[in-house]
């Protein structure tokens, strides 16, 4: 079975934020939320066309979500998706379950960059800059908010070792992971358990190039051109709700050879 390995959030899913800031009137369904408060959505539209195409692709989502987070979606709770990539690529679910052995795996290889991961708690915690909690998600990357990013950003990589760590920031959300959790290697491992799958990949940030780059068709958002290593890659300049239809719009037309993606 084809493979769509997506990211969620500004590919698949919008925030509550982007909902306002396109004042978007279509309907919606929310697809993460807690009793409190409703973080992301799916136009009802969308929605049902991506159940169409998860009953004739094995949809695996590849998030940096924690577990935590993971577990409010609506693609935990209630859809049919046996595989999830959270936390970076740090764990595999299996129909809701860790994975122990795609666990046991990433301890292994993230062993070496645990000290500076939590130096990097350490410094965080210290910036002047940070306007959030320092937070350590599944023990594997280190997140925290600053108002000042470019200093945090700066302030983080004259400390780390970057043959150890590597650290990203989308806006003011700063990210701080071991050199060997990336989207990409995650991506990696799951086409030697999938060995003999056609893989369509989506995504909209920087977190994404290294899966992109690998994928036989991606679909980006993102401003940069992407260097695939083998596969070809269809780029759209639309806003992040038009994005997130557009992307399962074309994997279906696809799929079900109604167009070709290029």
């Amino acid at each position: 079975m084809t493979v769509f390995a997506s990211d969620l959030n500004n590919t698949i899913i919008f925030s509550a934020k982007k909902k306002e800031k396109y004042n978007c009137t279509k309907e919606l369904i929310c697809m993460d939320s807690t009793e409190e408060r409703e973080f992301a959505y799916m136009t009802i539209e969308s929605y049902e066309r991506f159940r169409k195409l998860i009953q004739i692709v094995k949809f695996i989502p590849m998030t940096n979500c924690s577990m935590e987070q993971y577990a409010r979606t609506r693609f935990f709770k209630e859809l049919p998706v046996e595989y999830a990539v959270i936390t970076g690529g740090g764990l595999l679910l299996h129909n809701k379950k860790i994975d122990i052995n795609w666990l046991s795996k990433t301890l292994e290889l993230i062993d070496p960059s645990m000290d500076e991961l939590w130096k990097s708690k350490r410094i965080l915690e210290k910036d002047p800059n940070r306007c959030f909690i320092v937070k350590s998600i599944d023990g594997m990357i280190t997140y925290t908010r600053s108002s000042n990013y470019i200093e945090t950003v700066k302030r983080l990589r004259d400390s780390l070792d970057p043959d150890k760590v590597w650290i990203n920031n989308i806006g003011e959300k700063i990210y701080v992971l071991p050199n060997e959790l990336t989207k990409g290697k995650a991506l990696q491992r799951l086409r030697k358990l999938m060995p003999d799958e056609m893989f369509y990949v989506a995504g909209d940030s920087s977190f994404d190039v290294s899966m992109l780059q690998q994928a036989d068709v991606a679909i980006w958002s993102g401003k940069e051109d992407i260097s695939m290593l083998h596969g070809f890659c269809k780029k759209y300049d639309i806003n992040e709700i038009d994005f997130c239809e557009q992307v399962i719009i074309d994997i279906l037309k696809s799929i079900n050879k109604e167009s070709v993606i290029s």
